[in-house]
């Protein structure tokens, strides 16, 4: 992203840019650039949602952008949506991370903003990633012979993404099993180190096995690819890998003893109609052309959520056995009060999906 600030800072007063941009540029990786270009530019009008060069696995966008400070609006064309708007670009530095987008009046969001957020009570690393052990899992597996002898505790089934975690009312899907070696972490890492060293390259990559505590207490395992939220709650011991996000309460205030109690309630709102709604609405899940559905830690931990052990409406939402999905989302629509036109509005959207 060098170029487009050198450009930037080359330009006269009054002068103008435009920039043809990889997908990239929404990424959370670009935040400061983008922070710094709506701060210090007037950004003119931004075209979003291309998709026209052949054999590109990312899609495009257009940025016009003049240097003079901000003061008028941006006018930006969703190719891929089908929206054009007019925006105050100040609105986007209110995000936390200066997200680019078309927003619309809503009523079901408005109802939702002054409930706290999913980060409220779960905080710190109660999500994160799992294992992330680049090429070398091979080294980490063991046999099903193994698991079955194992008194350790430190051997365990692991989890592939969407291939273990297709849908939250199916079991889990897995054929191998991964032991917690965290001696052997170390070892590799190392080896990396010193390998990457003697190359003349500065050592960035690390593998983990992530937190034991995590795998052997009560969790909610998390897509992070899929166009919509799917997610999963287990007490038994499971590691995975870096294609599903877990949950826990490890780090809540919540007594141990009603831990299971709160994640269940929690897998069962995330997978409701109105979290698909709100994932959509809110950009959780970051659609570009060509390109997989992407979910980012710091995008969930944003997601309105609401959690009382002592209401009703809580007790009602953990009660439900066998599982029913419609009766979750019915009693959601009464506890928040929505209109028929707004549970209209997330039953419609429920069926695009």
């Amino acid at each position: 992203m060098f170029f487009i600030e050198h450009g930037l800072n080359l330009l006269k007063t009054g002068g103008n840019l435009i920039y043809l941009l990889d997908n990239s540029i929404y990424e959370t990786s670009a935040y400061y650039l983008r922070k710094w270009i709506i701060e210090n530019f007037q950004i003119k009008s931004i075209q979003m949602g291309l998709a026209n060069f052949e054999n590109v696995a990312s899609g495009q966008t257009i940025w016009q952008i003049t240097n003079i400070p901000p003061e008028n609006n941006v006018l930006i064309e969703d190719f891929y949506q089908h929206k054009i708007q007019q925006i105050n670009q100040d609105k986007w530095l209110k995000d936390m991370e200066c997200r680019i987008s078309i927003s619309d009046s809503n009523s079901i969001l408005d109802k939702l903003t002054q409930n706290q957020l999913l980060v409220d009570y779960f905080p710190k690393k109660s999500i994160r990633t799992c294992c992330m052990l680049l090429n070398l899992t091979e080294k980490f597996l063991v046999t099903k012979e193994d698991y079955q002898r194992d008194k350790s505790g430190l051997i365990m089934p692991y989890l592939e993404g969407g291939k273990s975690l297709s849908s939250p009312d199916k079991p889990f899907a897995f054929s191998d099993y991964i032991k917690y070696d965290y001696e052997l972490q170390l070892r590799l890492s190392e080896e990396i180190r010193v390998r990457l060293e003697k190359e003349g390259i500065k050592n960035k990559k690390r593998i983990g096995l992530g937190q034991l505590e995590i795998y052997r207490s009560p969790k909610i395992f998390i897509r992070q690819s899929s166009d919509r939220l799917i997610a999963k709650f287990t007490n038994e011991h499971f590691m995975a890998n870096n294609s599903l996000y877990v949950l826990t309460p490890i780090y809540s205030n919540f007594r141990k003893e009603d831990w299971e109690k709160i994640l269940i309630y929690t897998e069962r709102l995330l997978n409701s109609k109105l979290y698909l709604y709100l994932a959509d609405q809110m950009n959780i899940i970051r659609k570009n052309l060509k390109q997989q559905p992407q979910i980012k830690v710091s995008d969930l931990k944003r997601l309105p959520f609401w959690l009382d052990e002592k209401s009703l409406f809580f007790q009602k939402v953990i009660s439900i056995n066998p599982i029913d999905r419609n009766k979750i989302d019915n009693l959601i629509y009464k506890e928040i009060k929505f209109t028929n036109q707004e549970i209209s509005e997330i039953e419609s959207f429920s069926l695009l999906v």
